[in-house]
């Protein structure tokens, strides 16, 4: 007997989307209606029919995903979606970035040499089983005097060293092309590009997809005449006459070039033809340790004016110092980051997050923070170079780039930094208040000089662990994770320290600027970036650390000033009777919280509990002389032994508990005069205690960092519970 089909529907589950979900359901449906088909048999041909319905709708199902991702900004994977997005946000995509080098010759002819500038040389690097061949462009000429030995400084290191760019010029006299300027003293020779059309918002397309950014240079071509044009980030800014463009990469990294439309910049008219002289190179490659290029063999490919057999015979050449300043085209997450911050400003500087927010739509920029007068009348920019924070599997550099935008000393900025500088101002136009001054500036860096011990775990060596922490170090506080004036605190490196495998618990013994050899916080000041170099790291294993010990929890009757009269405190019993009546009763134990002569050993009890309680103070040592006696009475209501986190002799983490209608404020009784309590994040006092801060905690537990800036470390703390 064939069973009746139900009248009710079926249910959709639209969360069926790929191929299994959307048979099973294509089944069910047919079967609702055919109960007698069972759906079971592969070779059915109404089986076939559901399998390939959902096979097609797996299939639509995915790109309906991958279109809703690419609609977003945080979720788009596509460079060219990301790329549109920023090009719609008005954000300048960085492209491919030099190195800079200073390269030092050698001469073994007995007559001296002269290279001129954008002589080319090159080095061969190993990558991926293949050669690289990473070129160099000499900034000016030099002079190589006659029989000089490389790296031979008695012929005057100054006259035969000269500063290098990496990557080659596209176009040269030798190829046969017309100069079409020469500036500080290099000579530009211009590749065509291609016939300018007349039409309004006119975009071309360079033919090499490894152009070095800041290279290109664009000239429109009337007759014989070249007329270099100027780039712009934003050609709104621009009149209908103004010789503008503006370029963006594409998802294949080459450069568009792109004109305005009449209003917003001159169009090319259909008559000129379009030329560019610019540069090509290796990015990231381009950054080598000293000494790389190291030749005596032909090492130039490229002489501007010459004979190549006249020179390559004798000369020989290295790098003196790292090259540095060499980086690929921007990443995706750099896009996505550097984007959605821009989106965030209407394009007027306003705030100083506004500021920061245009400075970010230059290409190349990694860093920036704004700071200004209190009447917001100047405002100053500090910027820093982007530098990747992934780098290729086949990239092999081993030099230091530790300043980045600076030379290898740490003296002096690099091209790459000048140039970042100029690129924010351009940026700027057109954005600022009337009356209000900007100044764009570099960074600065500050190496930090650390030293730590440390207790490793049973079972664990120092060998690997001493990497390890070291390695975390560097990670922790590299360029890329770090923010323009940002401090550095000694308890959040115990905890980098301690989150290393094999680390039982640290001590940091040394935290200062350069070679300073204090402990102490490091807060950063404006424009200052603190720079972690392995050289001035250094860690000892240590075998134990003393610890605090902690008498117990006490609950807080009053927290107000008890007197401020003197006292003279001898050793034995003291009396002192106050006029309010704290809530004490006859018998307990009080502490009081601070004396400002900076001694601390001695206990109250109450002798009576009227409305005028005495405070029976007794010493086990000499107070010292009359001191100005500021307290708040805490009376015992429990001891409790705390348990330890790690810690070391001067950062000290403490955690309690306790139980009923008490919350726990770990609150110690600290007049050292050196020591820095911190609650819940916020300072309590510095030194000796003037205060007890009540907080309703609202927790079992609660955590307590007590620094002391020097070895005067205390024994004793009295731990206090307030009512919750």
């Amino acid at each position: 007997m064939t069973e009746a089909s139900s009248n009710l529907p079926i249910a959709i589950d639209y969360t069926s989307r790929d191929f299994y979900a959307l048979r099973t359901d294509l089944i069910a449906r047919v079967k609702a209606n055919l109960p007698a088909w069972s759906g079971n048999d592969p070779a059915d041909i109404g089986v076939a029919i559901i399998e390939a319905v959902a096979y097609m709708g797996d299939i639509a199902n995915y790109y309906i995903d991958r279109v809703a991702n690419e609609s977003f900004l945080q979720t788009a994977t596509q460079r060219s979606t990301l790329l549109g997005y920023a090009k719609s946000k008005g954000y300048s995509v960085s492209g491919y970035k030099a190195a800079t080098t200073t390269l030092v010759f050698g001469n073994s002819k007995t007559s001296s040499l002269t290279l001129p500038a954008q002589t080319v040389v090159y080095v061969d690097l190993s990558v991926n089983g293949g050669i690289k061949r990473v070129k160099f462009t000499t900034d000016e000429a030099v002079t190589i005097p006659a029989s000089t030995a490389l790296g031979d400084a008695t012929a005057g290191y100054s006259i035969y060293s000269v500063t290098a760019t990496e990557g080659m010029p596209i176009g040269n006299a030798g190829a046969g092309l017309t100069l079409a300027e020469t500036v500080d003293g290099i000579s530009y020779y211009p590749i065509r590009v291609s016939d300018t059309t007349g039409q309004i918002d006119q975009t071309y397309k360079l033919a090499d997809n490894n152009v070095i950014d800041d290279s290109l240079r664009v000239y429109i071509k009337s007759g014989s005449t070249y007329v270099k044009w100027t780039k712009v980030l934003d050609l709104t800014l621009y009149g209908k006459s103004d010789k503008v463009y503006t370029t963006f990469i594409d998802e294949n990294n080459y450069i568009n070039i792109s004109f305005g439309d009449g209003v917003s910049g001159l169009i090319p008219s259909s008559s000129s033809t379009l030329w560019a002289a610019y540069s090509v190179g290796d990015g990231i490659y381009g950054n080598m340790a000293a000494g790389t290029i190291l030749s005596t063999g032909s090492p130039i490919q490229y002489i501007p004016s010459g004979t190549l057999s006249d020179y390559t015979p004798y000369i020989s050449l290295t790098n003196s110092f790292d090259s540095l300043g060499g980086a690929d085209p921007e990443s995706n997450d750099s896009i996505r980051y550097a984007a959605s911050a821009v989106a965030k400003t209407s394009l007027r500087a306003v705030t100083l997050q506004d500021y920061e927010s245009i400075a970010l739509r230059t290409s190349n920029i990694g860093k920036v923070k704004a700071y200004s007068s209190s009447s917001y009348s100047s405002v100053t920019l500090y910027v820093a170079p982007r530098r990747l924070s992934t780098l290729p599997s086949d990239y092999s550099f081993v030099g230091s780039d530790i300043y980045p935008g600076y030379d290898l000393l740490n003296t002096s900025i690099t091209n790459e930094m000048t140039a970042l500088k100029s690129d924010v101002e351009k940026s700027l136009v057109g954005f600022t208040q009337i009356g209000v001054t900007t100044t764009v500036t570099e960074v600065f860096y500050t190496p930090v000089n650390l030293a730590y011990s440390y207790i490793l775990v049973d079972g664990y060596t120092d060998s690997e662990v001493s990497t390890r922490i070291k390695t975390q170090l560097l990670e922790t506080y590299s360029y890329n994770n770090s923010k323009i004036s940002d401090s550095i605190y000694y308890d959040a490196i115990v905890k980098t320290i301690v989150s290393v495998e094999g680390v039982a618990s640290a001590s940091v013994t040394i935290l200062d600027r350069n070679s300073g050899t204090n402990k102490t916080n490091l807060v950063g000041t404006p424009g200052e970036i603190f720079v972690f170099t392995s050289n001035k790291i250094s860690g000892t294993v240590a075998t134990s650390f003393s610890q605090s010990v902690l008498e117990g929890l006490w609950l807080l009757y009053h927290s107000t000033t008890i007197t401020s009269t003197s006292y003279a405190f001898a050793s034995g019993v003291t009396t002192l009777t106050t006029t309010a009546n704290h809530g004490l009763s006859t018998g307990d134990k009080v502490r009081l919280t601070g004396f400002a002569n900076n001694s601390y050993n001695a206990t109250w009890t109450v002798a009576s509990g009227s409305a005028t309680t005495t405070l029976k103070l007794t010493t086990t040592v000499d107070l010292g002389a009359t001191g100005t006696l500021t307290a708040a009475a805490v009376r015992q209501v429990a001891t409790a032994t705390p348990v330890t986190e790690p810690f070391d002799s001067a950062v000290r983490s403490y955690l309690f508990a306790t139980s009923g209608a008490y919350g726990v404020l770990a609150l110690p009784v600290c007049n050292d005069g050196v020591s820095t309590i911190t609650f819940a994040g916020g300072t309590v006092a510095t030194g000796t205690l003037s205060g007890l801060k009540s907080v309703n905690v609202g927790y079992n537990y609660f955590s307590l960092v007590v620094t002391n800036n020097n070895s005067n470390i205390r024994t004793n703390y009295d731990i206090v519970v307030i009512r919750s």
